[in-house]
């Protein structure tokens, strides 16, 4: 039972570690622009308001409509054109009439900024505007990180030594993850280029004393590979968690000759390096303002306006935080969007339900960004929306993928680029969502006929890979505990709970008051609820796991 308790809090974790002040506004303002006019009213479909189909689940269909979807649009509460103009603060406070998209976003994106050189020939990587297909590659196995830090530290190679060619012991090719396989030749490449600039690389980043250890690395390594179609290049970016500093110490050009691979340095980049002060000059707050007892954002109101239900950590309503359009209090910290009824149509929302998404109901709603993705479709099948308005809505979904590429805390501090695994997984359902609109875009646009004569006009955002294999560890783990015998026989009986009664009491002295509180959230979870017409453990189990299979983009 313990065992069941701890999923569930692990899920909970999972869904809630995102604050809604950080970027729920840029959301919600992205749902509004794309269901908009130009009069900043919603868009129709004849006489019914457009709808799309919110269902997570394959063989149903939830038709609603951006009115169905928010609260207060639902309720009556605010109009349309109240909350477009909200959104339109939001996307102006980012980019200002008259402004190059690309140069703002390009403002905000550290690795261009690492990548800027005043050397001849110099094209920085841009992760999120250009042609070219980019993604970063993620050393997040610390123990692959650790064996790539000890071998740099421990190892000595003159400065003509050939990265290529020399006898290099290090090899991720017998690593279980294909990614580390796959890039083995480019890692030892890095690693010795990365010894051989002592002064740039080694020395400031893999010294004796630096510690490297299964459990924690104060150091973490990205590999930025940008493909323009001619030319492939390699950016090792290292961002140093102890030092508070990112670097770039140097890119590799690919050579590829008779299927041959081979690395060189790209001497049109400098080695640079940023310290997290200036990076947070750089990305100056998000324009978000913190005071003793209020956060400053333009825009930051439509969260209240929309009538969206919040909830703390411990899930419970979090009021009165709202002083004005562009002003919040401090308790909107940490807050998330809470949780929603199943309904089928919309005559069975309430008006006190919340906001229609997957954060507000994981087993039955899309997320907001698909439900965006929808809206778009739709409205270019029915030609009611233009390419340039699908391209305002992409420079703010940049800008959200930057945020959460680039974070920072309710303090306004940079702490790093983006590692965490619950972070990572975000960020990449992010990046999809943009290179999504992309793809619109591409497919209605001059790119779709350019690139059939051979030429790349389409636009292109990064990717981001990482080595968690969350799909194979998830699957695993339901499968398991689906087929462990004793979940067969474990009948959900209707008054079963979970509470704070089946824990071990050696503890029971320690932090009283927040156990206390930390259980209130499951104490009235009655499990048979989860799942309808589950009899037994084992069915809920198999549920989940179909749902999983079924929709995969929403984990």
């Amino acid at each position: 039972m313990k065992f069941l308790r701890y999923i569930l809090i692990s899920l909970y974790v999972i869904k809630a570690y995102c604050s809604a002040h950080d970027h729920l506004k840029e959301l919600i303002s992205l749902l509004l622009l794309a269901g908009s006019n130009q009069d900043g009213n919603m868009a129709k479909d004849g006489i019914f308001d457009l709808k799309v189909n919110v269902s997570s689940k394959i063989n149903k269909q939830i038709m609603l409509s951006i009115k169905d979807i928010i609260p207060n649009l639902r309720n009556g509460i605010t109009t349309y054109k109240t909350l477009n103009d909200l959104a339109e603060i939001v996307y102006k406070t980012y980019f200002p009439d008259g402004s190059n998209p690309d140069d703002i976003i390009n403002s905000y994106d550290i690795i261009h900024a690492l990548t800027t050189s005043n050397n001849n020939g110099n094209n920085p990587v841009s992760l999120f505007t250009g042609t070219s297909n980019k993604n970063v590659f993620i050393i997040s196995d610390l123990r692959q990180n650790k064996r790539l830090g000890w071998y740099i530290r421990d190892t000595n190679l003159g400065r003509n030594t050939d990265i290529n060619n020399y006898y290099n012991p290090f090899s991720t090719s017998s690593h279980h993850n294909i990614e580390y396989s796959s890039r083995s030749d480019l890692f030892k490449a890095i690693a010795a280029q990365c010894i051989k600039d002592r002064r740039t690389c080694k020395d400031l980043y893999f010294y004796p004393r630096r510690r490297f250890r299964d459990n924690y690395s104060e150091i973490t390594c990205y590999i930025v590979t940008n493909n323009d179609g001619n030319t492939i290049k390699h950016s090792f970016i290292i961002n140093d968690l102890r030092n508070r500093e990112v670097a770039h110490p140097f890119t590799l050009i690919e050579n590829n000759i008779n299927n041959q691979v081979s690395y060189s340095v790209d001497t049109s980049f400098s080695p640079n390096t940023l310290t997290y002060r200036q990076i947070e000059n750089i990305l100056g707050g998000y324009h978000k303002t913190y005071f003793t007892n209020r956060i400053r954002d333009p825009g930051i109101g439509i969260i209240f306006h929309s009538g969206i239900n919040l909830v703390n950590q411990f899930n419970r309503p979090i009021n009165n935080y709202y002083i004005n359009d562009n002003e919040l209090r401090l308790n909107i910290i940490g807050a998330v969007i809470g949780s929603n009824a199943d309904v089928s149509t919309p005559e069975q929302i309430k008006p006190t339900d919340n906001i229609v998404c997957s954060k507000s109901n994981n087993y039955e709603y899309i997320t907001l960004e698909n439900i965006i993705l929808k809206v778009l479709e739709e409205r270019l099948n029915k030609k009611q929306i233009s390419l340039e308005k699908i391209e305002k809505i992409s420079n703010l979904a940049k800008m959200l993928a930057i945020i959460k590429m680039f974070p920072i805390n309710s303090y306004n501090n940079f702490n790093g680029i983006v590692e965490d695994k619950n972070h990572v997984i975000e960020i990449q359902k992010t990046l999809s969502f943009v290179n999504k609109i992309l793809n619109i875009i591409n497919r209605n646009s001059i790119c779709a006929f350019t690139k059939k004569r051979g030429e790349n006009s389409c636009q292109h955002c990064t990717s981001l890979t990482n080595n968690f294999d969350i799909t194979k560890s998830l699957l695993n783990t339901l499968f398991m505990i689906r087929d462990k015998k004793i979940n067969a026989n474990i009948l959900l009986d209707e008054d079963f709970n979970i509470d704070s009664n089946d824990d071990d009491n050696e503890n029971e002295n320690i932090d009283n008051e927040n156990d206390e509180n930390y259980n209130n959230k499951f104490k009235n979870l009655k499990i048979k609820n989860l799942y309808k017409n589950a009899k037994k453990a084992s069915d809920i189990w198999n549920d989940l796991i179909i749902n999983y299979m079924n929709n995969r983009d929403e984990f």
